[in-house]
């Protein structure tokens, strides 16, 4: 699904219900992923208790490679990754129990 709208049209909004109800009544863990900070933490605060994560992009990134067993000390480029690969993709996603709903002018993924 594809949600496209002008400012203030509530595009985020109905992402958020969706993610909500994703949540609530098929049990998925959802990440939603926000375009910026003040979002993120805007909708951490209204919708907190909805069992949604929120994050930007950069702290999904962060969230899944510590999850992954990456080192966040260091810049990436000097650690060693043994094999491992720093791209994830749906199919990754799905076997960390992550369902994905990316939120303002990112679209529905």
């Amino acid at each position: 699904m594809a949600v496209s709208g002008c400012a203030g049209s509530g595009k985020t909004t109905m992402a958020v219900e969706q993610a909500k109800w994703l949540k609530q009544e098929r049990g998925l863990d959802v990440a939603f992923v926000c375009f910026n900070r003040r979002l993120r933490d805007h909708l951490k605060e209204r919708e907190g208790r909805s069992g949604v994560d929120f994050f930007t992009f950069h702290s999904l990134c962060v969230h899944l490679g510590s999850k992954a067993g990456l080192d966040f000390e260091r810049p990436v480029r000097q650690q060693r990754l043994a094999g491992r690969r720093a791209v994830v993709d749906r199919r990754q996603l799905r076997q960390l129990g992550l369902g994905l709903v990316a939120g303002a002018d990112l679209g529905v993924l």
